[in-house]
């Protein structure tokens, strides 16, 4: 009987992992230079992401995972991060139950054990002797094993804290959170781990003496991404003070926002990642160039940057390993709030589970010189995240104190609210642009368009690929509420506390994004000054603009956005100086003529703009 040869699919599937753990692994060898040389939170960075990406990799099993963990918590402690050595640590004790080698797993365990002499005193002056096995006394929820109670408690909800922080997991139901899509059965017949790290290597590593650094400084890191959609990003250590300062002074630097390709697609358009990629590298390369102008000639003009508010579960910056993460746009948080019954009107920058975070980011990539304003409504209640009623209503009543342009709405109700309708009302009348996703539940649901997505004040939002294929989990089109129904990527997007997102709660940012830009390009030549703008802070007139940069790709009435339909130059002028003959005064031409068959010849929509 002849052999049996595996499929081209498998192979396929094979090369695939080859590659892609490959370059996990050059991630972690790139943190561990990064940490011997005293780059700590450099370090912790690139760390922290290769163990999100290496959790998510089929290549590499769970062996190989603690593996690499317990190396890296080895390379924390040596350079100094015991808190942050401690919370991994943890996490690999609550992981071990599940490996099945008892060598490995009693390896392991003597590591922990080696590390918590010398790092448990300095952080809960707990008796080091105390075996780690001890410490297997209870379960929570999940399954997982906690530490025994004799840590305090502190320690306990610090952990926990950071567990909810830094894992990738589902969120919630009521908030739309991070959708995932199932995998291929190609997992059971995947290939065992690559190149695996050996226990010997994790011995010499967590035995290696380094002194701790004496100087408390911590260098802040902001992603440089390359031009070239195959390269790595590389980091850049700036002064995170000064950075913060000049954002909130002179507005974000558009050279620093070329678009992070994917780290392990490459841009593949046979993935969601890659397709979500491409979308961005687009609007990069054509809408913000636009945006620009020649030479960024339009960044020094003195218009009024524009405002988008986010109601959502906050923002990651309540410690050192959140604020490394969220160091490439923190600067561009405005104002951080709590609605939150029972939390301070100041705790705004907790997020338990990283979904307003990485909300917020998607904010800050498609029109990077918003000024944003992230309002905390939600929280975790019984394992789900939901927005609070009353949470909402204030942050409304806030965003019109604040006077922002955009508000953005991420999760959902079943059902409607008069309450809540009248504030949506009250900000709509103040000029505010309301934009919310419409639900991950398609058809199983009676209700096709969730409260607030669904009241007439509030743009929808849908999800889709990066080349506008709609999202399997959107909802129907043909019954229940009809209105436009637009859509963004929402599949595959780059996060910053997890590594992809997925879910119609990161694609209403995204289109909340859009408008942002096109606000911004009516504050700029030639249509600064102009009457334009207040029809474009219209929920009818921003609709207006946003169906002029939208493609319809499939049968069903999807509005798919891409912002280069309309501001873009493609003679490579970047629109050119706005003047009569160039793109710019064509496309505020365009913008103007739609605005005034809406609303009227004669409500000064481009006077300014025609008499200039």
């Amino acid at each position: 009987m002849a052999e049996e040869r595996p499929t081209l699919a498998f192979q396929t599937n094979q090369s695939q992992y080859v590659n892609e753990v490959e370059k996990i692994k050059r991630r972690f060898r790139e943190a561990t230079t990064e940490l011997r040389r005293k780059h700590e939170i450099r370090g912790f960075y690139l760390a922290h992401q290769a163990i999100q990406a290496a959790e998510q990799c089929f290549g590499i099993g769970l062996e190989e995972n603690l593996l690499l963990q317990s190396m890296i918590s080895g390379e924390y402690l040596n350079a100094g991060l015991q808190h942050e050595a401690s919370e991994l640590d943890l996490k690999i004790e609550r992981s071990l139950e599940g490996l099945h080698d008892a060598e490995c797993r009693t390896a392991l365990q003597n590591t922990l054990f080696l590390r918590r002499n010398k790092y448990e005193r300095l952080i809960t002056g707990i008796d080091p002797s105390q075996s780690i096995n001890s410490a297997h006394s209870a379960t929570n929820r999940d399954g997982l094993q906690q530490p025994s109670h004799s840590a305090p408690e502190d320690r306990q909800l610090r952990h926990d804290t950071l567990r909810r922080n830094t894992t990738n997991t589902s969120s919630t139901l009521d908030l739309m959170d991070d959708w995932r899509s199932p995998r291929s059965d190609s997992h059971l017949s995947r290939p065992r781990s690559l190149s695996p790290v050996t226990k010997s290597e994790v011995a010499q590593t967590t035995q290696r003496s380094r002194s701790r650094p004496t100087t408390a400084t911590r260098e802040a890191i902001l992603p440089w991404y390359g031009a070239s959609s195959g390269s790595e990003p590389d980091l850049v250590i700036i002064d995170s003070k000064a950075k913060a300062a000049s954002i909130r002074r002179n507005g974000y630097d558009w050279t620093q926002t070329k678009v992070q390709s994917s780290q392990f697609a490459s841009n593949n358009l046979d993935t969601y990642e890659g397709k979500a990629d491409e979308w961005f590298n687009c609007l990069s390369h054509k809408t913000h160039n636009f945006i620009r102008g020649p030479d960024d000639r339009f960044q020094s003009e003195a218009y009024e940057r524009v405002r988008v508010a986010v109601l959502d579960t906050g923002f990651s910056n309540k410690n050192l390993s959140e604020r490394t993460l969220t160091q490439s746009f923190s600067g561009k948080i405005s104002k951080f709030y709590s609605f939150i019954a029972g939390e301070k009107h100041g705790d705004g920058d907790i997020d338990g589970g990283g979904h307003g975070t990485d909300v917020l980011f998607q904010l800050s990539r498609v029109c990077p010189n918003a000024k944003l304003y992230s309002y905390r409504v939600a929280r975790r209640d019984n394992g789900k995240l939901v927005a609070d009623k009353v949470a909402v209503l204030a942050a409304l009543e806030q965003a019109v104190k604040d006077k922002v342009d955009i508000v953005n709405m991420s999760f959902w109700w079943p059902y409607d609210d008069e309450d809540v309708e009248r504030a949506l009302h009250t900000a709509q009348d103040a000029g505010i642009l309301l934009f919310a996703s419409v639900s991950n539940s398609g058809a199983i649901w009676d209700r096709n368009i969730f409260y607030p997505a669904s009241s007439s004040c509030v743009i929808a939002v849908d999800a889709a690929d990066g080349l506008g294929d709609p999202a399997p989990f959107n909802s129907s089109t043909s019954s229940g509420d009809i209105k436009a129904r637009f859509t963004a990527p929402g599949m595959g997007v780059l996060g910053i506390i997890h590594p992809r997102r997925s879910g119609t709660s990161f694609a209403s940012p995204i289109a909340a994004g859009i408008a942002a830009l096109v606000l911004e390009f009516a504050r700029q030549t030639p249509l600064a000054g102009d009457n334009a703008s207040i029809f474009l802070q219209k929920r009818e007139g921003m609709e207006l603009i946003l169906k002029k940069m939208q493609v319809q790709k499939t049968p069903d009435p999807f509005l798919f956005l891409k912002p280069w339909g309309l501001l873009v130059d493609h003679s490579g002028r970047a629109g050119g100086s706005g003047g009569p003959g160039s793109r710019r005064y064509y496309v505020a031409s365009d913008v103007v003529e739609e605005l005034r068959r809406k609303y009227g010849y004669d409500r000064g929509i481009g006077d300014n703009f025609i008499n200039t």
